[in-house]
């Protein structure tokens, strides 16, 4: 493509485990055109890199040449790309930059592209697609490629030795008060360095050895994997509108209220 505009593939946060570039496959002798992809996430690179030989083998005219970069320094190296005009033809996006390259004018409208090849948008989850429009609605900037569920992952030998089945652990529920049985569940998971569990008396909140839970780090103004599923549950949006926000809410009670009990698992000892 020897536009100046990219096509977009948009993509949830995946947090990034690679920091070092990595490029993938010799162009073959007869392709005539060559494609750019970049994305972050090492741990998809391997499906990616099948996904393109397979593309390949099906149209080998054209070669998919794959760069992938750490999370921090992939932003970095694309805005870089796109002053010296240099960018890949094709990049996983994110809904918290997509508004900064919309505006700056460097993606490609699909919509003419969409309704040529009839390509249908109902396969997505219902909204996706609508992220990745324009803020008139009347451009598609880019295709929904992935999305975060959150979750947690438990060691089980622990769980057991806390008096918990995984069965137990579909029951949990949460609310900002009291942090509900969710709450009660981190308790009986965070042990001091006498063993004594949160939950018991005598428990040491100074002195802990093993966490009921990780928070990782505070996870910017989204906190995506971090807090967003308290608040997000608890009534809350992050904005007007999504992803074109221009009234933030973080004023709200609801917000407020989870992340003041987010925040107080810490002084607890739990997280």
């Amino acid at each position: 493509m020897n536009r100046k505009k990219k096509a977009a593939l948009s993509g949830a946060l995946a947090l990034a485990l690679g920091l070092g570039a990595c490029a993938s496959g010799t162009p073959q002798s007869d392709a005539d055109v060559t494609l750019r992809y970049w994305l972050w996430d090492s741990s998809q690179l391997p499906g990616y890199r099948q996904c393109a030989e397979n593309f390949q083998a099906d149209n080998p005219d054209i070669f998919i040449s794959m760069e992938q970069y750490g999370w921090d320094d992939y932003w970095t190296q694309l805005t870089a790309a796109l002053v010296a005009e240099n960018a890949p033809d094709v990049f996983t996006n994110h809904t918290s930059r997509f508004g900064r390259y919309a505006t700056l004018d460097q993606l490609l409208d699909l919509s003419d592209y969409i309704e040529r090849d009839d390509y249908d948008l109902t396969q997505f989850q219902e909204g996706l697609p609508e992220l990745w429009k324009t803020e008139s609605g009347s451009g598609q900037l880019g295709i929904p490629k992935d999305w975060d569920t959150v979750g947690l992952f438990y060691n089980e030998e622990m769980v057991e030795e806390a008096g918990y089945t995984e069965e137990d652990l579909w029951e949990l529920e949460w609310n900002p008060e009291d942090g509900g049985t969710y709450e009660e569940f981190l308790a009986a998971m965070t042990i001091d360095a006498n063993g004594v569990h949160g939950n018991e008396p005598g428990f040491d909140s100074n002195n802990v050895v093993t966490y009921g839970i990780g928070y990782n780090e505070a996870g910017s103004g989204y906190g995506q994997v971090q807090w967003s599923p308290y608040p997000l549950s608890n009534g809350w949006d992050y904005a007007d509108e999504n992803p074109w926000g221009r009234v933030f809410n973080y004023d709200d009670p609801n917000f407020q209220e989870s992340i003041e009990w987010w925040q107080s698992l810490i002084g607890k000892g739990y997280m």
